[in-house]
């Protein structure tokens, strides 16, 4: 992260500059089975594979151990910063 300080008299300003760095995110496409993000490695875990992907980027699942997805309170459409892919579909 880059930080830039402007002081203008007695009050400090701070600017978040974004780097050009891209976040080695896996794409999720239809078709393939996701988790929590932070999961992958947990024995009980909610698993869901993705239905649709809708136009403002969120992903509709449909969860496969439904127990499991309630016991974490998810809902059927969620955020794709929220998931990382258990398995890819080939498509």
């Amino acid at each position: 992260m880059i930080y830039k300080v402007d002081s203008l008299k007695h009050f400090p300003v701070v600017y978040h500059l974004t780097s050009n760095k891209k976040q080695d995110m896996s794409k999720i496409e239809i078709g393939d089975l996701v988790t929590l993000r932070g999961m992958k490695k947990q024995k009980e875990k909610p698993i869901g594979m993705v239905k649709r992907i809708w136009a403002t980027k969120d992903l509709e699942i449909f969860w496969l151990n439904e127990d499991m997805a309630n016991r974490f309170a998810l809902v059927k459409i969620l955020d794709a910063k929220k998931l990382e892919v258990v398995s890819k579909a080939h498509q």
